[in-house]
């Protein structure tokens, strides 16, 4: 997921589908490739649509589960 490949997502795909993405630090982080993609995109596409993921647990065991998940956020400071 590098500057280049996000910037041509933003250029000519769909969607892009971004993995551990956080909203709050999307600026930052691929600021310039998204505007550099979206400079170059094409007037005939509709605007690109970044969908990221999540996870979801249900259960009694709070602990367990974020534990679980602990290392996949380790960068983000989950509690």
């Amino acid at each position: 997921m590098g500057p280049k490949s996000v910037e041509g997502a933003a250029s000519y795909a769909d969607g892009w589908l971004p993995f551990l993405y956080s909203p709050e630090d999307a600026a930052q982080v691929w600021g310039d490739a998204l505007a550099a993609g979206a400079a170059a995109r094409s007037a005939d596409l509709a605007p690109l649509e970044i969908v990221a993921g999540g996870v979801v647990a249900i259960g009694e065991d709070v602990k367990g589960v974020l534990d679980l998940v602990r290392p996949m956020f380790a960068h983000r400071g989950l509690p």
